[in-house]
Protein backbone atom coordinates (compact mmCIF):
# COMPACT_ATOMS: atom_id res chain seq x y z
CA UNK A 1 0.00 0.00 0.00
CA UNK A 2 2.90 1.76 0.04
CA UNK A 3 3.07 2.56 -3.85
CA UNK A 4 3.58 0.99 -7.06
CA UNK A 5 6.64 -1.08 -7.04
CA UNK A 6 8.86 0.65 -9.66
CA UNK A 7 12.07 -1.37 -8.87
CA UNK A 8 15.54 -0.22 -6.60
CA UNK A 9 16.95 3.21 -5.97
CA UNK A 10 20.22 2.23 -7.00
CA UNK A 11 21.48 5.28 -5.06
CA UNK A 12 20.74 3.54 -1.85
CA UNK A 13 19.63 0.14 -2.68
CA UNK A 14 16.01 0.53 -1.27
CA UNK A 15 12.70 -0.46 -3.29
CA UNK A 16 11.65 2.56 -5.47
CA UNK A 17 7.67 3.32 -4.78
CA UNK A 18 5.23 6.35 -5.91
CA UNK A 19 2.28 6.55 -3.96
CA UNK A 20 -0.28 7.36 -6.86
CA UNK A 21 -3.65 7.34 -5.32
CA UNK A 22 -2.89 10.01 -2.69
CA UNK A 23 -1.86 12.21 -5.19
CA UNK A 24 -3.34 15.25 -5.92
CA UNK A 25 -2.72 14.59 -9.46
CA UNK A 26 -3.18 11.58 -11.69
CA UNK A 27 0.07 10.16 -13.40
CA UNK A 28 0.87 10.46 -17.53
CA UNK A 29 3.96 8.41 -17.72
CA UNK A 30 6.29 8.59 -20.52
CA UNK A 31 8.67 5.01 -20.62
CA UNK A 32 10.41 4.40 -23.20
CA UNK A 33 13.87 2.72 -24.42
CA UNK A 34 15.55 0.70 -27.03
CA UNK A 35 14.35 -3.08 -28.17
CA UNK A 36 15.88 -5.00 -25.29
CA UNK A 37 16.23 -2.75 -22.68
CA UNK A 38 13.70 -3.61 -20.20
CA UNK A 39 11.36 -1.64 -20.41
CA UNK A 40 8.35 -4.03 -20.78
CA UNK A 41 9.49 -5.41 -18.06
CA UNK A 42 9.67 -2.30 -16.06
CA UNK A 43 5.81 -2.33 -16.74
CA UNK A 44 4.99 -5.85 -16.31
CA UNK A 45 6.25 -5.44 -12.54
CA UNK A 46 4.38 -2.23 -11.99
CA UNK A 47 1.10 -3.37 -13.54
CA UNK A 48 1.20 -6.57 -10.84
CA UNK A 49 1.70 -3.80 -7.96
CA UNK A 50 -1.82 -2.32 -9.24
CA UNK A 51 -3.35 -5.92 -9.80
CA UNK A 52 -2.20 -6.39 -6.25
CA UNK A 53 -3.82 -2.92 -5.61
CA UNK A 54 -6.94 -3.79 -6.87
CA UNK A 55 -6.66 -0.99 -9.53
CA UNK A 56 -8.87 -2.01 -12.70
CA UNK A 57 -6.42 -1.78 -16.14
CA UNK A 58 -6.58 -1.88 -20.01
CA UNK A 59 -3.51 -2.99 -21.68
CA UNK A 60 -2.81 -2.91 -25.62
CA UNK A 61 -0.11 -6.04 -25.82
CA UNK A 62 0.87 -5.07 -29.41
CA UNK A 63 2.59 -8.28 -29.81
CA UNK A 64 -0.63 -10.41 -28.72
CA UNK A 65 2.44 -12.67 -26.11
CA UNK A 66 3.73 -9.60 -23.68
CA UNK A 67 1.04 -9.47 -21.37
CA UNK A 68 -0.88 -12.61 -21.02
CA UNK A 69 0.81 -13.83 -18.88
CA UNK A 70 -0.90 -11.91 -16.25
CA UNK A 71 -4.13 -14.06 -17.14
CA UNK A 72 -2.08 -16.82 -16.17
CA UNK A 73 -1.27 -15.71 -12.45
CA UNK A 74 -4.59 -14.20 -12.51
CA UNK A 75 -6.90 -16.00 -14.14
CA UNK A 76 -10.18 -14.93 -12.28
CA UNK A 77 -9.75 -11.25 -12.31
CA UNK A 78 -8.29 -11.16 -16.34
CA UNK A 79 -9.71 -11.07 -20.12
CA UNK A 80 -7.65 -10.95 -23.10
CA UNK A 81 -9.36 -9.73 -26.11
CA UNK A 82 -7.99 -10.91 -29.46
CA UNK A 83 -9.31 -8.06 -31.83
CA UNK A 84 -7.07 -9.18 -34.79
CA UNK A 85 -9.83 -11.64 -35.43
CA UNK A 86 -12.37 -9.46 -36.83
CA UNK A 87 -13.64 -8.87 -32.90
CA UNK A 88 -15.14 -5.03 -31.95
CA UNK A 89 -16.96 -2.90 -29.57
CA UNK A 90 -20.40 -2.43 -30.75
CA UNK A 91 -20.47 1.29 -29.62
CA UNK A 92 -23.99 1.82 -30.74
CA UNK A 93 -25.25 -0.59 -28.92
CA UNK A 94 -25.69 1.41 -25.25
CA UNK A 95 -28.59 -0.56 -24.01
CA UNK A 96 -26.73 -2.27 -21.33
CA UNK A 97 -24.19 0.05 -19.98
CA UNK A 98 -23.96 0.93 -16.31
CA UNK A 99 -23.64 4.19 -14.92
CA UNK A 100 -24.26 5.93 -18.11
CA UNK A 101 -24.76 10.20 -18.13
CA UNK A 102 -25.41 12.72 -19.93
CA UNK A 103 -22.55 12.63 -22.11
CA UNK A 104 -22.11 8.93 -22.56
CA UNK A 105 -24.01 9.02 -25.94
CA UNK A 106 -21.82 11.78 -27.61
CA UNK A 107 -18.87 10.09 -26.37
CA UNK A 108 -19.36 6.92 -27.74
CA UNK A 109 -20.46 8.39 -30.67
CA UNK A 110 -17.17 10.34 -30.82
CA UNK A 111 -15.59 7.18 -30.99
CA UNK A 112 -17.12 5.72 -33.48
CA UNK A 113 -15.93 8.62 -35.77
CA UNK A 114 -12.69 7.88 -34.87
CA UNK A 115 -12.99 4.50 -36.11
CA UNK A 116 -14.50 5.43 -39.16
CA UNK A 117 -12.13 8.12 -39.79
CA UNK A 118 -9.29 5.24 -39.37
CA UNK A 119 -10.80 3.33 -41.65
CA UNK A 120 -10.66 5.94 -44.31
CA UNK A 121 -7.24 5.64 -44.31
CA UNK A 122 -6.63 9.61 -45.00
CA UNK A 123 -3.39 11.14 -46.94
CA UNK A 124 -1.53 13.75 -44.95
CA UNK A 125 -2.54 15.86 -47.90
CA UNK A 126 -6.33 14.46 -47.32
CA UNK A 127 -6.14 15.03 -43.55
CA UNK A 128 -5.23 18.59 -43.91
CA UNK A 129 -8.24 19.62 -47.01
CA UNK A 130 -10.92 17.18 -45.25
CA UNK A 131 -10.82 15.47 -42.24
CA UNK A 132 -12.27 18.54 -40.49
CA UNK A 133 -15.73 18.24 -43.11
CA UNK A 134 -15.11 14.02 -42.37
CA UNK A 135 -15.15 13.98 -39.16
CA UNK A 136 -18.44 16.90 -39.27
CA UNK A 137 -20.40 15.05 -41.66
CA UNK A 138 -19.74 11.69 -39.72
CA UNK A 139 -21.17 13.48 -36.37
CA UNK A 140 -24.22 14.64 -38.28
CA UNK A 141 -24.87 11.17 -39.71
CA UNK A 142 -24.79 9.17 -36.75
CA UNK A 143 -26.63 12.21 -34.82
CA UNK A 144 -29.55 11.55 -37.12
CA UNK A 145 -28.78 7.85 -37.12
CA UNK A 146 -29.25 7.79 -33.58
CA UNK A 147 -31.88 10.30 -33.28
CA UNK A 148 -34.10 8.24 -35.96
CA UNK A 149 -34.11 5.10 -33.29
CA UNK A 150 -35.28 7.29 -30.24
CA UNK A 151 -31.90 7.68 -28.80
CA UNK A 152 -31.33 10.96 -27.29
CA UNK A 153 -28.53 11.93 -24.53
CA UNK A 154 -31.08 11.10 -21.83
CA UNK A 155 -29.86 7.54 -20.58
CA UNK A 156 -33.65 6.59 -20.16
CA UNK A 157 -33.74 6.15 -24.03
CA UNK A 158 -30.70 4.28 -24.55
CA UNK A 159 -32.30 1.05 -23.77
CA UNK A 160 -34.01 1.60 -27.68
CA UNK A 161 -30.22 1.16 -29.02
CA UNK A 162 -30.50 -2.55 -28.61
CA UNK A 163 -29.65 -4.03 -32.35
CA UNK A 164 -28.29 -0.81 -33.87
CA UNK A 165 -24.81 -2.09 -34.81
CA UNK A 166 -22.25 -0.64 -37.58
CA UNK A 167 -23.89 -2.04 -40.77
CA UNK A 168 -27.55 -0.63 -40.19
CA UNK A 169 -25.91 2.63 -39.56
CA UNK A 170 -24.15 2.94 -42.55
CA UNK A 171 -27.56 1.59 -44.48
CA UNK A 172 -28.88 4.46 -43.19
CA UNK A 173 -26.40 6.60 -43.42
CA UNK A 174 -25.70 5.48 -47.31
CA UNK A 175 -29.83 6.61 -47.70
CA UNK A 176 -28.66 10.19 -46.40
CA UNK A 177 -25.67 10.65 -48.35
CA UNK A 178 -27.57 9.83 -51.80
CA UNK A 179 -30.93 11.54 -51.31
CA UNK A 180 -30.35 14.40 -48.87
CA UNK A 181 -30.00 17.98 -51.07
CA UNK A 182 -28.17 19.43 -48.15
CA UNK A 183 -25.87 17.08 -47.41
CA UNK A 184 -24.56 16.76 -50.94
CA UNK A 185 -24.60 20.81 -51.59
CA UNK A 186 -22.71 21.26 -48.04
CA UNK A 187 -20.36 18.21 -48.25
CA UNK A 188 -19.45 17.86 -51.84
CA UNK A 189 -16.22 17.26 -51.84
CA UNK A 190 -16.06 14.13 -48.98
CA UNK A 191 -19.38 12.79 -49.85
CA UNK A 192 -17.72 10.73 -52.48
CA UNK A 193 -15.07 9.71 -50.05
CA UNK A 194 -16.99 8.79 -47.59
CA UNK A 195 -19.20 6.21 -49.80
CA UNK A 196 -15.95 4.45 -51.58
CA UNK A 197 -13.95 4.00 -48.35
CA UNK A 198 -16.73 2.92 -45.92
CA UNK A 199 -18.77 1.26 -48.36
CA UNK A 200 -15.56 -1.41 -48.28
CA UNK A 201 -15.87 -2.40 -44.69
CA UNK A 202 -19.83 -1.30 -43.70
CA UNK A 203 -22.04 -2.51 -46.11
CA UNK A 204 -23.17 -5.94 -46.14
CA UNK A 205 -21.34 -6.89 -49.67
CA UNK A 206 -18.01 -4.61 -48.77
CA UNK A 207 -14.89 -6.72 -49.70
CA UNK A 208 -13.54 -5.94 -46.23
CA UNK A 209 -16.30 -6.38 -43.81
CA UNK A 210 -14.28 -9.16 -41.50
CA UNK A 211 -12.70 -6.30 -40.33
CA UNK A 212 -16.15 -6.26 -37.94
CA UNK A 213 -17.10 -9.44 -38.21
CA UNK A 214 -17.91 -10.27 -34.05
CA UNK A 215 -19.57 -8.03 -32.18
CA UNK A 216 -18.31 -8.09 -28.55
CA UNK A 217 -20.74 -6.96 -25.79
CA UNK A 218 -18.79 -4.46 -23.56
CA UNK A 219 -20.72 -5.46 -20.41
CA UNK A 220 -18.97 -9.11 -20.76
CA UNK A 221 -15.95 -7.68 -19.48
CA UNK A 222 -16.93 -4.51 -17.47
CA UNK A 223 -16.00 -5.67 -14.14
CA UNK A 224 -12.51 -7.84 -14.84
CA UNK A 225 -10.14 -6.08 -13.01
CA UNK A 226 -7.80 -6.61 -15.83
CA UNK A 227 -8.11 -6.80 -19.77
CA UNK A 228 -5.69 -7.09 -22.10
CA UNK A 229 -6.13 -6.55 -25.96
CA UNK A 230 -3.65 -8.67 -27.83
CA UNK A 231 -2.58 -7.12 -31.00
CA UNK A 232 -0.47 -9.86 -32.64
CA UNK A 233 1.26 -7.52 -34.67
CA UNK A 234 3.99 -5.04 -35.20
CA UNK A 235 3.96 -3.67 -38.41
CA UNK A 236 6.54 -1.61 -40.28
CA UNK A 237 4.12 -0.19 -42.27
CA UNK A 238 3.27 2.55 -40.33
CA UNK A 239 -0.32 2.46 -41.78
CA UNK A 240 -1.22 -0.77 -40.84
CA UNK A 241 -5.00 0.27 -40.09
CA UNK A 242 -5.66 -3.02 -38.16
CA UNK A 243 -3.14 -2.08 -35.20
CA UNK A 244 -4.86 1.84 -35.21
CA UNK A 245 -8.04 -0.10 -35.20
CA UNK A 246 -6.85 -2.18 -32.33
CA UNK A 247 -5.56 1.02 -30.50
CA UNK A 248 -8.98 2.75 -30.95
CA UNK A 249 -11.28 -0.26 -29.85
CA UNK A 250 -8.81 -0.05 -26.55
CA UNK A 251 -9.44 3.48 -25.68
CA UNK A 252 -13.29 2.99 -26.62
CA UNK A 253 -13.49 -0.26 -24.19
CA UNK A 254 -11.77 1.63 -21.15
CA UNK A 255 -13.96 4.71 -21.02
CA UNK A 256 -17.21 2.37 -21.72
CA UNK A 257 -15.50 0.52 -18.27
CA UNK A 258 -14.49 3.87 -16.82
CA UNK A 259 -17.82 4.14 -15.84
CA UNK A 260 -17.93 1.87 -13.77
CA UNK A 261 -14.77 1.91 -12.32
CA UNK A 262 -15.61 5.80 -11.16
CA UNK A 263 -18.90 4.41 -9.80
CA UNK A 264 -16.70 1.89 -7.52
CA UNK A 265 -14.18 4.57 -6.74
CA UNK A 266 -11.07 2.76 -8.12
CA UNK A 267 -8.65 3.64 -10.38
CA UNK A 268 -8.29 3.09 -14.00
CA UNK A 269 -4.79 1.99 -15.39
CA UNK A 270 -4.43 2.44 -19.33
CA UNK A 271 -1.14 1.02 -20.83
CA UNK A 272 -0.21 2.27 -24.53
CA UNK A 273 2.27 0.33 -25.90
CA UNK A 274 4.57 0.60 -28.95
CA UNK A 275 2.90 3.83 -29.66
CA UNK A 276 5.40 4.75 -32.28
CA UNK A 277 2.69 1.69 -33.89
CA UNK A 278 0.70 4.17 -34.69
CA UNK A 279 2.26 7.55 -34.41
CA UNK A 280 0.53 8.80 -37.90
CA UNK A 281 -2.85 8.05 -37.35
CA UNK A 282 -4.36 11.41 -36.14
CA UNK A 283 -7.76 9.95 -35.10
CA UNK A 284 -5.90 7.16 -32.48
CA UNK A 285 -3.60 10.11 -31.33
CA UNK A 286 -6.15 12.74 -30.53
CA UNK A 287 -7.86 10.07 -28.65
CA UNK A 288 -5.09 9.78 -26.44
CA UNK A 289 -3.90 13.25 -25.74
CA UNK A 290 -7.85 13.60 -25.14
CA UNK A 291 -7.33 10.54 -22.66
CA UNK A 292 -4.32 11.81 -21.24
CA UNK A 293 -5.61 14.81 -20.59
CA UNK A 294 -8.84 13.78 -18.63
CA UNK A 295 -6.57 11.31 -16.40
CA UNK A 296 -4.60 14.85 -15.28
CA UNK A 297 -7.86 15.48 -13.69
CA UNK A 298 -9.43 12.09 -13.03
CA UNK A 299 -8.35 9.13 -10.72
CA UNK A 300 -6.20 7.83 -13.35
CA UNK A 301 -2.80 6.68 -14.66
CA UNK A 302 -1.53 6.61 -18.26
CA UNK A 303 1.43 4.67 -19.39
CA UNK A 304 2.59 5.35 -22.87
CA UNK A 305 5.70 3.08 -23.70
CA UNK A 306 7.33 3.46 -27.17
CA UNK A 307 10.96 2.77 -28.57
CA UNK A 308 11.77 6.12 -30.26
CA UNK A 309 11.28 9.75 -29.03
CA UNK A 310 11.45 10.88 -32.28
CA UNK A 311 8.39 9.78 -33.39
CA UNK A 312 7.37 13.28 -31.52
CA UNK A 313 9.10 15.03 -34.57
CA UNK A 314 6.51 17.84 -36.40
CA UNK A 315 5.03 16.34 -39.35
CA UNK A 316 3.18 17.28 -42.32
CA UNK A 317 -0.31 17.03 -40.60
CA UNK A 318 -0.77 19.91 -37.86
CA UNK A 319 -3.58 17.97 -36.47
CA UNK A 320 -1.32 15.10 -35.52
CA UNK A 321 1.21 17.83 -34.99
CA UNK A 322 -1.79 19.34 -31.92
CA UNK A 323 -2.02 15.94 -30.77
CA UNK A 324 1.76 15.02 -29.68
CA UNK A 325 2.39 18.50 -28.52
CA UNK A 326 -0.98 17.85 -26.33
CA UNK A 327 0.14 14.28 -25.33
CA UNK A 328 3.69 15.72 -24.56
CA UNK A 329 2.45 18.75 -22.27
CA UNK A 330 0.69 15.84 -20.07
CA UNK A 331 3.77 13.91 -18.96
CA UNK A 332 4.12 13.91 -15.52
CA UNK A 333 6.94 10.68 -14.36
CA UNK A 334 9.44 10.20 -17.05
CA UNK A 335 11.52 6.32 -17.08
CA UNK A 336 14.12 6.71 -19.68
CA UNK A 337 16.25 3.72 -20.17
CA UNK A 338 19.39 2.76 -22.82
CA UNK A 339 17.95 4.29 -25.90
CA UNK A 340 19.03 3.73 -29.92
CA UNK A 341 21.53 6.81 -30.93
CA UNK A 342 19.71 10.32 -32.46
CA UNK A 343 17.25 9.31 -29.40
CA UNK A 344 18.90 10.79 -26.66
CA UNK A 345 19.76 14.15 -27.70
CA UNK A 346 16.20 14.44 -29.06
CA UNK A 347 15.00 13.58 -26.16
CA UNK A 348 17.27 16.15 -23.74
CA UNK A 349 16.18 18.81 -26.24
CA UNK A 350 12.70 17.92 -26.31
CA UNK A 351 11.32 17.27 -22.99
CA UNK A 352 11.10 18.64 -19.73
CA UNK A 353 14.12 15.79 -18.45
CA UNK A 354 16.73 18.42 -17.20
CA UNK A 355 17.59 17.31 -13.79
CA UNK A 356 18.27 13.64 -14.81
CA UNK A 357 20.08 14.73 -18.02
CA UNK A 358 23.43 12.98 -16.05
CA UNK A 359 21.64 9.17 -15.32
CA UNK A 360 20.53 9.27 -19.19
CA UNK A 361 24.30 9.74 -20.22
CA UNK A 362 25.09 7.39 -18.14
CA UNK A 363 23.18 5.31 -19.17
CA UNK A 364 24.03 5.57 -22.94
CA UNK A 365 27.17 6.10 -22.32
CA UNK A 366 29.72 3.64 -24.35
CA UNK A 367 31.94 3.10 -21.36
CA UNK A 368 28.68 3.07 -18.78
CA UNK A 369 26.59 1.06 -21.45
CA UNK A 370 27.25 -1.97 -20.77
CA UNK A 371 26.87 -2.45 -16.77
CA UNK A 372 23.82 0.43 -16.95
CA UNK A 373 21.91 -1.37 -19.58
CA UNK A 374 18.83 -2.05 -17.98
CA UNK A 375 18.64 0.55 -15.78
CA UNK A 376 16.47 3.74 -15.87
CA UNK A 377 16.70 7.16 -15.49
CA UNK A 378 13.48 8.55 -13.70
CA UNK A 379 12.08 11.91 -12.69
CA UNK A 380 9.04 11.70 -11.01
CA UNK A 381 6.49 14.17 -10.14
CA UNK A 382 3.27 13.06 -8.33
CA UNK A 383 2.33 16.54 -7.29
CA UNK A 384 2.81 16.15 -3.21
CA UNK A 385 6.44 15.10 -4.12
CA UNK A 386 8.81 14.70 -6.69
CA UNK A 387 12.66 13.81 -7.33
CA UNK A 388 15.26 12.07 -9.92
CA UNK A 389 17.17 9.13 -9.46
CA UNK A 390 18.61 5.66 -11.43
CA UNK A 391 16.69 2.27 -10.78
CA UNK A 392 16.94 -1.04 -11.95
CA UNK A 393 14.23 -3.62 -11.97
CA UNK A 394 15.13 -6.73 -9.51
CA UNK A 395 13.08 -9.91 -9.92
CA UNK A 396 12.77 -12.60 -7.43
CA UNK A 397 13.99 -15.96 -7.81
CA UNK A 398 10.96 -17.34 -8.08
CA UNK A 399 10.27 -15.96 -11.01
CA UNK A 400 12.42 -17.86 -13.11
CA UNK A 401 9.45 -19.36 -14.39
CA UNK A 402 7.18 -16.54 -13.91
CA UNK A 403 5.04 -16.94 -17.53
CA UNK A 404 4.61 -12.87 -17.17
CA UNK A 405 8.55 -12.54 -17.59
Amino acid sequence: EAGIDYGILLSNNTPFLLDLKSSPNAQVILTTGQAGSGKSNLIKGALESHMIQKDFMDICDIKGVDYTGLKDLYPQQTAVLDLYKGVYPNLLDMSDLPNPDENTRDDLLEYTIDIMIALLELSPKEIDSHYNDCVSLLRILLIHYVESMGVTTDPKTFHLSSGMNYFKFWEYASQELAMSPSIKEDYQDVVPLLTKRLSQYLSYEGKRKSYFKTQLNPSEILKKQAVIYAFHTISKDKKDLRTALSFLYMSALSLIRNQYIKSQKMMQVLVYEELQEASNDIALLKTIAKRATVSRSSNGTMYTVFNNVEMFQPTESSEINKALSSLKACYTTYFIGYMEEGNTQFLKDNFRVKEIHDYIDIINNAETAKENKYNFAVKYNTGDKKGSGMIRQILPNSYTDNSLY
